[in-house]
């Protein structure tokens, strides 16, 4: 839920960015953060409690976070595809967008290695999760 304000703010900056007036695929941006905030909220609890769950519990959390993943990349892809082909002014708030879209898709990356259930287990309290 704490993302939603962030991904809505990149939405702005790209396209202020690139001197335009509206996004692309508004709809489905507006879809993706409607499935991240719901998603996110049932699978808030695999972040914080991991200890002692059972194997259909892990199976659902694994399957959320995969699914997690869809939206994610059609933001991105979005966000991209708003900003190809136009010039981007050489600004702060560029460099700003393109440094959140690389940490999202690092992020994003790492949430769908550790969607696996095994992978998890033996990486959850390690620094690839929690730092």
């Amino acid at each position: 839920i704490l993302i939603l304000p962030g991904l809505g703010i990149v939405s702005h900056a790209a396209i202020w960015g690139v001197g335009s007036n509206t996004i692309y695929g508004r709809g489905s941006l507006v879809v993706a953060v409607a499935v991240i905030g719901i998603m996110g909220c049932l699978v808030w609890a695999h972040h914080m409690l991991t200890v002692g769950l059972d194997l259909d519990t892990r199976a659902y959390l694994m399957a959320a976070t995969v699914g997690i993943a869809l939206p994610t990349g059609i933001k991105l892809y979005s966000w991209n595809a708003s900003m190809l082909g136009n010039p981007m002014r050489a600004e702060a708030v560029s460099a700003w967008v393109y440094g959140f879209m690389c940490m999202f898709t690092l992020g994003g990356t790492t949430g769908v290695v550790l969607a696996n259930t095994v992978i998890d287990i033996v990486l959850h309290d390690t620094f690839l999760v929690v730092g």
